[in-house]
């Protein structure tokens, strides 16, 4: 919790970077005062996040892990592709190019099973279509495939229509922190090198 004060610049930057500019709305605050944002060059990460921050061999000792438990606490702006980290090991923030991400506070998306259908039923249908469209279907053999094809086609749009009418997920799903959660920067310093 003493590090709360690490987190304020990436908190402002997302803040300028998610707010229009008053003079043009069309653009972000950020990008108004210092230029486009590079994304690639300056990756943004969940600020406060557990990492494992690399040590280069000639900072490690021969036989040391390869790296330390550290938190993230934003983008080095002034370096390609950075973090600034925390390490609790040396009680001090450094700079890391290579990091490994775990986060302990929320899960990585990913796409439920209904979801991969429809986006499998979504690209089943236009292959068909395509498909349908685009060849001169010459025997009554092919032509009886092509129309039942077709159909199958029709089938799936009706269903993806009725299933996209029904879902309405929430843009932020609601879970409870663990009971730990008012922690956000505790460390654990037995980590395996399995961890690692």
């Amino acid at each position: 919790m003493h590090l709360w004060d690490r987190l304020i610049p990436q908190s402002v930057l997302t803040l300028n970077l998610l707010r229009p500019s008053r003079q043009n709305p069309s653009i972000s605050a950020y990008t108004a005062l210092r230029g486009e944002f590079n994304y690639d060059a300056t990756p943004l990460a969940p600020p406060g996040c557990k990492i494992i921050a690399f040590e280069s061999p000639q900072i490690r000792r021969t036989f040391a892990p390869h790296g330390v438990p550290a938190w993230y606490n934003g983008p080095a702006l002034e370096h390609y592709r950075c973090y600034k980290v925390y390490v609790p090991k040396t009680r001090a923030e450094r700079i890391s190019d290579t990091v490994s991400f775990h986060p302990h506070l929320c899960e990585t998306p990913v796409l439920q099973p209904i979801e991969q259908a429809v986006i499998a039923a979504d690209k089943l249908s236009q292959i068909i279509q395509t498909f349908y469209n685009n060849n001169k279907v010459q025997h009554h053999e092919t032509d009886n495939t092509a129309q039942a094809l077709l159909q199958l086609s029709k089938i799936f749009q009706r269903r993806m229509k009725k299933f996209k009418d029904s879902a309405k997920s929430p843009r932020v799903m609601q879970q409870k922190p663990p009971p730990n959660a008012n922690s956000h920067f505790q460390t654990n310093h037995n980590v395996s090198d399995s961890e690692m």
